[in-house]
């Protein structure tokens, strides 16, 4: 590994410094980078791991480019680190669902899922497709939404910083998105998405979502 690939990575396995996301209602942008809902790029039509709950694929909630230089992490297995979740069922705010990329880097496999209920076989499982902007500042609005990459998450409850199932470490937070119903991005009650990526073995993401 080179200088800046080593220095990347060290500082990921570190904690990611502090950006500030925003979610922008664009249909105009590279479908590559860095979006909410829609479809996930390089993904095969059935490439989403299936929930063990309600036996429906995970819900694509957005992807981001790990290709970014201003993200300051090194690349992932495969060039972009989706964000998944299952809004039908009550586990995406029991515990953090685990999955991984196959080897193939076409599809996304189950790791690890908390055993939970269906609460709303009906609900919505796409959100509106969005760009979602970097921006320079270190520090959300203070009124929200509270979107951010890196830094230290804002938990809504419980402090509940995930292991990674293959090779035990600590995962990195690596973003989280507020709810924000006027643009029709939701998560359970109005919560907040939280998702953690392990810098170690560059494979596995677990997410979870929050309520106030």
């Amino acid at each position: 590994m080179d200088d800046i690939g080593s220095t990347r990575s060290r500082a990921a396995l570190s904690g990611i410094e502090q950006r500030v996301l925003a979610v922008r209602d664009d249909s105009l942008f590279d479908r590559e980078s860095h979006h909410i809902g829609g479809s996930p790029s390089g993904i095969g039509p059935r490439g989403l791991p299936v929930c063990t709950n309600c036996h429906r694929p995970l819900a694509f909630a957005l992807q981001i480019d790990t290709h970014d230089s201003r993200l300051g992490i090194q690349p992932w297995t495969t060039r972009h680190l989706y964000v998944l979740t299952c809004p039908s069922c009550d586990t995406q705010t029991c515990d953090h669902t685990h999955y991984a990329s196959s080897r193939s880097g076409r599809s996304l496999r189950l790791v690890r899922q908390p055993a939970g209920h269906v609460i709303d076989a009906e609900h919505p499982r796409t959100w509106p497709e969005l760009r979602l902007e970097i921006l320079e500042d270190a520090e959300p609005a203070f009124d929200g939404p509270f979107h951010q990459w890196g830094g230290d998450p804002i938990w809504l409850g419980d402090a509940l910083e995930p292991s990674c199932t293959s090779c035990r470490s600590p995962m990195t937070f690596v973003l989280q998105i507020d709810s924000e119903p006027e643009n029709g991005v939701l998560f359970a009650d109005h919560g907040m998405l939280y998702a953690f990526a392990c810098f170690r073995c560059h494979q596995e993401v677990a997410t979870i979502v929050q309520t106030a």
